[in-house]
C-alpha cells in the first residue's frame, strides 16, 4: 500500500462560517492559539464549491471538483477553484489530504475532532470516533514527557464496494 500523508486543517471550526463578519473561531498551532482571521466574502463559486463539498462522501481533488463545476455549466477558473480551496482550509471548514499521487484533496467533514477511515482505492472516507486515539496519544505523550502534544490518526482499507469490485469481499 503507497504511503498516504493526512494534513487536518479541521480544529475547530466556527458554526457560523456563513456570516460574512464574523471572525473564525481562533485555531490551534502547537498549543498556541492563533488569532481569529477575518471570513472571506461568500462569493458565487466559494458558495458552490462548499456546497459541492457537502454532497461527497470522499475527499476532492481541485482537478475533480473544477471539473465537476465546468459539467456542472459554471466557467470559474482551476485558479478560482485552487484559492477557494485554500481559503477554506485556512479557515477550517475542510479537512486536507494528500492522495498516494501528491495532490492535495478536500473534503467538509463535521466540526468536532474525529479521524478518518479511508478507501484507498476510491477515496471514500468515513468519519471515526477519536476517543480511544486521545486516550493513547495523550498516555504515549506524557510518557515521553511531551507537552501540547497533537496527532492525526487516519485508518486505511478498502470499502465493502472496492472490496466486492476486486473479488475480495467479506
Amino acid at each position: 500500500m503507497p504511503h498516504m500523508e493526512i494534513i487536518s486543517m479541521n480544529t475547530e471550526r466556527d458554526p457560523g462560517r456563513e456570516q460574512e463578519t464574523t471572525p473564525a473561531a481562533p485555531r490551534s498551532t502547537m498549543g498556541r492559539e492563533e488569532a481569529p482571521r477575518p471570513r472571506p466574502r461568500q462569493t458565487k463559486q466559494r458558495q458552490l464549491i462548499s456546497r459541492m463539498l457537502e454532497n461527497q462522501s470522499r475527499f476532492r481533488t481541485a482537478q475533480q471538483l473544477h471539473a465537476d463545476l465546468r459539467a456542472a455549466g459554471d466557467s470559474a477558473s482551476l485558479a478560482t477553484v485552487y484559492r477557494v480551496l485554500q481559503s477554506l482550509a485556512e479557515h477550517g471548514e475542510v479537512d486536507t489530504w494528500r492522495t498516494p499521487g501528491g495532490e492535495l484533496a478536500f473534503r467538509h467533514c463535521s466540526p468536532t475532532h474525529h479521524h478518518h477511515l479511508i478507501c484507498y482505492r476510491c477515496g471514500r472516507t468515513v468519519e471515526i470516533d477519536a476517543g480511544p486515539a486521545e486516550q493513547w496519544a495523550s498516555r504515549v505523550a506524557a510518557e515521553n514527557g511531551f507537552i501540547h502534544a497533537e496527532h492525526q490518526v487516519e485508518v486505511y482499507g478498502l470499502c465493502p464496494q472496492c472490496a466486492a469490485e476486486i473479488g475480495e469481499g467479506h
